[in-house]
């Protein structure tokens, strides 16, 4: 189920119907795959057709191109940070105490894709986090996204997939991805910025975004919270900073996956 639910602003191509059975009948466009203005793809097979995508200007619409190749190529642009960009990845990660390997980012100064799923399964759905204001958990598998554009427009797309995650895991790859972004930054600014003139940030990214209601998520997966845990996680910036003025060689992320997994349950 893939259905545009609810349209506000300036948005009049945007009318609420079920996408998915009206495939056939949206336009084909393989020229708006990487424009800025792209805010969701999903897989979706039908004759030619491999994505359904939706344009926050343009609308909805149809591609021939495959979800993961549209992903590996808006990933092309920041391909020259991909070491940067892992162990930015693998930080957070660590920072958040988050379990499994971490989910591959797409972050470009304030614009950044993710997936709502492990991007290795092929159902994946990639939403942009930039145009993201929030998620809804309605159902098992079903969750409903709502995007801010940048005219005040406004639409909400109902999703429905087996391999959506809960509400709890959810919000952690919405934070994860934020904070992936807002730490590639200085090293953008950096390469790019002499290029730029700082043009590129003008417009900070905002310092949290959407988060899901954990009381209110339907499969009940919430986890308690581990006060020991929390404490290192709280402490943890001091800790890299104390250790950086001391001149030490480590490598953070293992450190704190070791000390983390040392204090798991601990009480």
């Amino acid at each position: 189920m893939l259905k545009i639910e609810k349209v506000d602003g300036t948005l009049p191509s945007f009318q609420p119907q079920d996408l998915e059975a009206a495939a056939d009948q949206l336009p084909v466009r393989d020229d708006l795959l990487l424009m800025p203005t792209l805010v969701f793809i999903m897989p979706f097979t039908h004759q030619h057709i491999r994505t359904i995508a939706i344009d926050a200007e343009v609308g909805p619409y149809a591609t021939t191109q495959s979800t993961k190749a549209i992903s590996r190529n808006l990933g092309a642009r920041i391909s020259l940070f991909r070491i940067q960009v892992n162990e930015t990845r693998r930080l957070v990660h660590a920072q958040m105490g988050l379990h499994g390997h971490p989910q591959r980012i797409i972050p470009y100064f304030a614009t950044f894709f993710f997936p709502l799923s492990s991007n290795k399964k092929r159902d994946t759905i990639w939403i942009a986090g930039h145009y993201l204001q929030d998620l809804t958990i309605i159902g098992p598998h079903v969750v409903r996204a709502q995007f801010q554009t940048a005219g005040k427009g406004s639409f909400s797309v109902t999703l429905s997939s087996s391999t959506l995650p809960d509400a709890r895991r959810l919000s952690q790859l919405q934070e994860y991805a934020a904070e992936v972004t807002r730490q590639m930054q200085p090293v953008l600014r950096e390469v790019y910025g002499p290029v730029y003139n700082g043009a590129q940030f003008s417009k900070p990214l905002p310092s949290n975004y959407a988060r899901l209601n954990l009381n209110g998520d339907p499969l009940n997966t919430a986890s308690p919270i581990d006060p020991v845990h929390e404490a290192l996680t709280q402490i943890w910036p001091k800790i890299i900073a104390s250790l950086k003025d001391q001149g030490s060689l480590i490598d953070y992320s293992d450190l704190y996956t070791n000390v983390s997994e040392r204090l798991r349950g601990y009480r």
